[in-house]
């Protein structure tokens, strides 16, 4: 897919993510990006507070950052990068929620393999919150990204249990 994505686009690009989930280790790698002086940074803010001297550096250094997928834009953000692509990660929540109860949902539950990405914890915050407002009982459920370690909380977590 990466290879692809550069041969169409007839760009060239470099891909720095950290093995596994961990903010400041994204955070530093943001850094590196930096440090490399490229045409432009496109990154999912996943944690504003943490992210925002790192995408400052860039944007000091004339460098366009783009947001995508995690983020809440360049004023709530208070990150003045470019702009931002991807939607409303609490409204995608609460809009799931509001079809959940639609459709006769009875409990909800939403499970958050990244907890602290800002992105994943509004979705969960949106979907909490529809569904409370409608009387209907939801959670979140954190796990990890290694699926085994992840099986125990999501075999034993009450809301896959059925009620008499």
């Amino acid at each position: 897919m990466r290879n692809a994505l550069g041969i169409l686009s007839g760009a060239r690009f470099r891909i720095l993510a950290p093995d596994e989930f961990d903010l400041d280790k994204t955070a530093s790698l943001i850094e590196q990006a930096v440090a490399a002086n490229p045409d432009a940074i496109m990154l999912t803010v996943t944690d504003s507070v943490l992210f925002k001297g790192p995408i400052m550096k860039a944007i000091d250094a004339g460098i366009p950052v783009i947001a995508y997928n995690s983020g809440a834009g360049p004023i709530v953000d208070d990150i003045p990068y470019y702009t931002y692509l991807g939607q409303d990660e609490y409204q995608g929540g609460y809009l799931g929620g509001l079809r959940l109860a639609a459709d006769g949902g009875t409990r909800g539950v939403c499970i958050n393999q990244q907890v602290g990405h800002a992105g994943l914890d509004k979705r969960c915050k949106g979907f909490v919150d529809a569904l409370t407002e409608k009387g209907i009982e939801a959670e979140v459920l954190a796990i990890t990204d290694d699926p085994a370690e992840s099986m125990e909380p999501l075999l034993s977590t009450s809301s896959w249990k059925m009620k008499a």
